[in-house]
């Protein structure tokens, strides 16, 4: 297993393990993640911005296969708060066969370390509630519980 820095030449081959999350969290919670038809479409400009030097984007390849990503940006946070620019890991995904072996921190850990190099210190993430086997993974990378996103659904 290989982890290392996305690139432009990647994309076509994570936008079909993109199009797997954003269906992940469709089924999780179709409410708060219901997504648009071809959404994982929309990320092709964003990684390749992200490839170019503005992110965190790596990739897990296994003979020659894509398997996982992470993708993240680094964002600046609202100047009433003293924490200034911080990383924000949007997307981490690892297909079902090849998950418990590492590969999930692998990326994250990757992620990570990308953003102490650009002198950030703190990094960010939002999980669906019911995924708890991925809090458990972002626990183990360092991560902490640090708010509570709630929904409320409005009938017209």
């Amino acid at each position: 297993m290989t982890i290392r820095p996305g690139t432009i030449g990647d994309i076509p081959a994570v936008l079909p393990l993109v199009a797997k999350t954003v269906a992940f969290h469709d089924e999780m919670d179709p409410i708060r993640f219901g997504a648009v038809p071809n959404a994982h479409t929309r990320y092709e400009g964003w990684m390749q911005r992200t490839a170019d030097g503005g992110g965190a984007f790596f990739v897990a390849e296994e003979a020659g296969k894509m398997v996982g990503f992470v993708l993240g940006q680094i964002q600046e946070e609202y100047a009433m708060y003293r924490t200034g620019r911080y990383g924000m890991v949007h997307d981490l995904w690892v297909d079902p066969e090849h998950r418990r072996k590492g590969v999930a921190k692998a990326l994250m850990l990757a992620a990570l370390e990308y953003f102490r190099r650009e002198g950030l210190r703190q990094a960010r993430l939002d999980s669906a509630a019911g995924n708890i086997a991925a809090q458990r993974l972002f626990v183990e990378c360092g991560f902490r519980p640090s708010v509570t996103e709630m929904l409320a659904e409005l009938q017209p």
